[in-house]
């Protein structure tokens, strides 16, 4: 009995995380597929949003990798990958509900404006209550509510629109 446990204490630390001494948390899974994939956090992201085997190992991927600031939400070209490689509208919500927690306004923004092409006025209206701002980019998003005639959109943002008297 007394070998058992000095084994066991071996393996795990007073200060330490028992899942991470186990080699069972997020952080070595992360790490395991950075090796195994040779990917970077941002490629690895993508590449399990683009599995979408399992979409709560992506999320857990996700929450490990914003954590520790290895995918940054205020990139364009990241927000937008991210948007358009998410196909489940599971995965969609919960990136909006992560660029509204970083308060993330690229990754709003950029949300913001794929929303409005998809017609998605669910999406949109999360958006606007988290934050984004319509009138990026000339207005963009409000002109794909007009382009794509889509009225509910265009209620959604005409509370934005300064108008001239």
């Amino acid at each position: 009995m007394k070998y058992v446990r000095e084994h066991i204490n071996e393996k795990f630390s007073e200060e330490g995380d028992p899942i991470n001494d186990m080699g069972i948390g997020i952080k070595n899974i992360v790490d395991d597929f950075k090796k195994r994939l040779g990917m970077d956090g941002w490629s690895l992201f993508r590449y399990e949003i683009a599995q979408e085997k399992d979409i709560e190992l992506a999320k857990g991927v996700m929450n490990y990798l914003l954590k520790n600031k290895q995918i940054n939400f205020n990139d364009k070209y990241v927000a937008e990958d991210l948007i358009r490689v998410a196909t489940r509208n599971e995965m969609r919500h919960f990136l909006v509900e992560k660029a509204v927690e970083y308060k993330a306004k690229t990754a709003l923004a950029e949300f913001l404006i794929q929303a409005s092409k998809w017609n998605d006025t669910e999406l949109v209206s999360k958006l606007l209550e988290g934050g984004a701002d319509p009138r990026i980019r000339g207005n963009k998003p409000m002109m794909l509510a007009v382009k794509n005639r889509n009225k509910k959109l265009w209620d959604l943002m005409e509370p934005y629109i300064k108008w001239k008297t």
